[in-house]
């Protein structure tokens, strides 16, 4: 998978987040009435499935890449924005799953899911944006023979 396909699938993921989050501010974000509850929590219900299964597969895209590089014989090692890279999606990704089992098992802290939600889509955004500067990096810095 080229870099640009992997950007392409995180941008979807990163889109996911926003509308996560846009749901979730009409529901939250101001009191009073308000004429499309149901269906916007049926729309962040679904959507945050769909996010669970698009960030799981993109962790293992990530992950998966992370085991063939350190494997190949071409000395490369494991450094630091890879790492955080790496350390931060499986962080959110923690999250999340957290945040499912606060809302659907653990409804004494259903009230935590809120401020999961914000940090979910806050650090979707910042790999997000880790790795394309990184990308962004190594293209430019990549000297060919």
């Amino acid at each position: 998978m080229t870099p640009m396909e992997k950007t392409v699938i995180s941008a979807g993921l990163v889109i996911l987040a926003l509308i996560e989050f846009f749901t979730a501010m009409y529901l939250f974000g101001n009191k009073g009435a308000k004429p499309l509850a149901r269906a916007a929590l049926a729309a962040h219900r679904i959507i945050g499935y769909i996010f669970l299964i698009w960030f799981i597969w993109v962790v293992w895209i990530g992950v998966d890449l992370l085991a063939r590089l350190s494997e190949s014989g071409t000395g490369w090692q494991f450094h630091g924005p890879r790492f955080y890279h790496a350390f931060l999606a499986i962080v959110l990704l923690l999250i999340l799953i957290l945040k499912i089992a606060f809302v659907r098992f653990y409804k004494n802290y259903r009230l935590n899911a809120k401020w999961m939600g914000f940090v979910l889509v806050v650090g979707t955004i910042t790999v997000w944006l880790i790795a394309g500067w990184f990308y962004l990096i190594s293209v430019g810095t990549i000297v060919t023979d």
